[in-house]
């Protein structure tokens, strides 16, 4: 941690002692990149969706999990970092009227499901990216190579599935989803020095299954050891200039809103993550418009749940 710059005014010992205090509850939360640092992150999704499409209600529960690899490869005068990003592992599971897969490249098994082939064709892979000093992920590079190697290790068999999948990938890992995913990692900076019960909100359009506009509180609610629990509170709804997601056969357009809530813990000395509850709740409905058909809306609720840990 660095250490806090004190102003001395020598004209007495309380009014010494006083802005001793101040300056020691002060904490500098920002990234202290260092060249060669490296941050292992675990990082696992949980989420329920319930649907009714004419009258018929369905269930989906996923769980996605990605073991992450940060190395910090150089910094710049100015304090930003470009830094490497390696899947060390992933998993994926599924429960679905359309059947169970459960997939953990941990887990290793002679058969990888279809559904799951391209979270294991990211194992090993990577891209790099650059990092501001205030922990702002400003560029993204390496995605197109990532994504042809990950098509190519697949190995989907050629047909609607493999159109579908791949159509899926490239999405996911566009440059704007993965931003979004690694900001979400990197950052809860509030851009100034903060006390314990100080507050700062942030606006974020978060590029994920349903295109989101977030707006969190966080609040300083702890500093003990070196470690900064900051609480989170947020808002979310459907960003209003979202594009169709255009699935080929049709296009879906999102109107969902909700709250999400939880904990985050920041290591001071370093600024990264150390580790993260949340919880999210969303409600509304999802429009499907298919050509030369009337449109399908489908009332829709999601439950997610994220943590995130840092391992050895």
């Amino acid at each position: 941690m660095r250490c806090p710059s004190f102003v001395l005014v020598l004209t007495g010992l309380t009014a010494w002692c006083a802005v001793r205090v101040t300056a020691q509850a002060t904490i500098d939360l920002r990234p202290h990149f260092s060249a060669g640092d490296v941050h292992k992150m675990n990082v696992t999704l949980d989420q329920t969706v319930d649907q009714t499409l004419h009258d018929h209600k369905q269930v989906i529960r996923q769980t996605i999990g990605i073991g992450y690899t940060f190395t910090v490869k150089d910094v710049s005068p100015d304090g930003s970092a470009t830094i490497a990003v390696r899947y060390d592992s992933t998993a994926f599971g599924q429960k679905s009227p359309l059947g169970q897969v459960d997939y953990d490249s941990t887990r290793p098994t002679r058969e990888v499901p279809p559904a799951a082939r391209g979270f294991a064709a990211m194992v090993g892979q990577g891209f790099t990216l650059t990092v501001s000093p205030t922990g702002a992920v400003t560029s993204v590079k390496g995605l197109d190579t990532l994504v042809k190697n990950v098509l190519e290790k697949a190995n989907l068999p050629e047909g609607p599935a493999r159109a579908a999948n791949e159509k899926l990938l490239r999405q996911m890992l566009s440059e704007p989803n993965v931003k979004t995913s690694v900001q979400g990692l990197l950052t809860v900076y509030p851009g100034h020095p903060v006390a314990v019960g100080d507050t700062w909100t942030q606006s974020a359009q978060v590029n994920g299954a349903f295109p989101l506009v977030t707006e969190t509180t966080y609040v300083l609610k702890s500093s003990q050891k070196g470690v900064a629990t900051i609480a989170v509170k947020a808002t979310a709804a459907s960003a209003a200039d979202a594009p169709p997601a255009d699935l080929g056969q049709g296009k879906l357009t999102y109107d969902i809103k909700g709250e999400q809530s939880g904990t985050i813990e920041v290591s001071e000395s370093s600024g990264w993550v150390r580790a993260a509850d949340i919880e999210q709740n969303l409600a509304g409905s999802i429009r499907l418009q298919a050509a030369n058909a009337p449109p399908d809306v489908v009332p829709t609720t999601v439950r997610a749940r994220t943590r995130m840990q840092t391992r050895e």
